[in-house]
């Protein structure tokens, strides 16, 4: 995928009041793929909600629920317990109630196939944007988390199976890419632009898992805490390519490179160091406190040094093709990252204003150029007109 387009789809905006698409009912395939999750599923489930076409309102119970809407503009009601709402293509436009306290719940969107998903799971900046927190398709579907019942609070997010941009806010945050494309996963807990910006966050202590399914570039920027976690699982240290690189063109290796296949790597901006203007500007501090793979943990620089230093002196087996392809997919991150908004917008939103960011009409975003990509993150409602 060229970098200019995977600019264009993350940083496209869905119109609020754009209709979701509609395509045949098929319940039995839902239906079926429902089934098969649920006989893996812990055996504490307490209730399935399966919607239909229609609009309707899906109420959980205090119990663990599996709740999905199907088609429809529905309202997804989980009540206590750690609850997992599905989406699949077309879903429509959901109203989610999940109050604070009522467990670790999780949106899943591995039923979306192709479709960018981008989430902005942000309540902070719930008052000046009211949209947030919110999820969407672009130009299809969505879920808004504010109804007479306050502000929804959701935990854990995975990402459908095309392209994600998933970005959190105090959390403890869990985020997940879903497989396939290329994937932002980023957590603002700690964020802080200064008492004329946007509200500041609190830090949180994130996890980031699942890249077992990629087969693109994941980056991931963590904003704050003690202790995030980056696991690599199923991935052994001998599975995978591990280096430091310079992705912001400043001369000091700054983030973390681990290739996991010939066409799929995770970033981690600024693991080591300040990434661009992210740490002065915005208070960003990208260091993951323990990274876990299948063979090893690590919780210090000594211990990622020596596996780094191993897979640089590599000269046989997976590592040492994994070290082949290193350079280019590092250079491919690099203009991925050019030609997106610096790290500290929100998914689906860009700093370049109403020339290099998304139009409001749904219009794709005219490509960045050089000059436009530091700028401020924008600080409307991306869903007012």
């Amino acid at each position: 995928m060229t970098s200019s387009r995977f600019h264009r789809r993350i940083t496209m905006l869905a119109h609020r009041s754009a209709r979701p698409k509609r395509l045949p009912w098929r319940p039995g395939a839902l239906v079926a793929a429902l089934l098969v999750g649920l006989l893996v599923a812990s055996p504490a489930l307490s209730a399935l909600r399966l919607g239909t076409k229609n609009a309707e309102t899906l109420t959980g119970t205090s119990g663990n629920d599996h709740i999905t809407g199907a088609e429809g503009n529905d309202t997804l009601v989980g009540k206590a317990g750690n609850d997992t709402y599905f989406f699949a293509d077309n879903w429509g436009a959901d109203t989610l109630i999940e109050k604070p306290g009522e467990g670790i719940d999780t949106l899943n969107f591995r039923g979306v196939k192709n479709s960018l998903v981008i989430v902005n799971n942000i309540p902070e900046w719930h008052v000046k944007m009211p949209a947030f927190p919110e999820a969407h398709v672009p130009g299809a579907d969505e879920i808004s988390f504010t109804s007479a019942a306050g502000v929804a609070v959701i935990e854990k997010v995975i990402g459908g199976q095309g392209e994600d941009g998933i970005t959190g806010g105090g959390g403890p945050n869990t985020f997940m890419p879903g497989g396939g494309g290329d994937d932002l996963l980023q957590d603002f807990g700690g964020y802080n632009d200064g008492a004329a910006g946007m509200p500041e966050i609190p830090v949180s202590n994130d996890v980031y898992k699942g890249f077992a399914d990629n087969t693109d570039t994941d980056l991931v920027f963590d904003f704050g805490g003690t202790k995030d976690v980056l696991d690599m699982r199923p991935f052994s240290t001998d599975d995978v390519y591990i280096s430091r690189r310079d992705l912001d063109n400043n001369g000091t290796e700054e983030s973390l490179q681990i290739v996991t296949g010939p066409t799929s790597q995770v970033i981690v901006g600024g693991h080591f160091g300040p990434y661009s203007t992210s740490t002065s500007a915005l208070g960003q501090h990208g260091h993951i406190e323990k990274l876990i793979f299948a063979d090893a943990t690590f919780t210090s620089a000594n211990g990622l040094a020596a596996a780094t230093a191993t897979s640089a002196t590599a000269t046989s087996g997976k590592q040492a093709a994994l070290a082949e392809v290193a350079d280019r997919l590092a250079e491919e991150a690099r203009t991925q990252l050019a030609a997106m908004p610096e790290p500290g917008t929100p998914s689906g939103t860009s700093r370049g204003g109403a020339e290099g960011g998304p139009k409001l009409s749904g219009e794709p975003a005219k490509p960045h150029t050089k000059a436009d990509t530091k700028h401020m993150p924008a600080t409307t409602d991306p869903h007012e007109k």
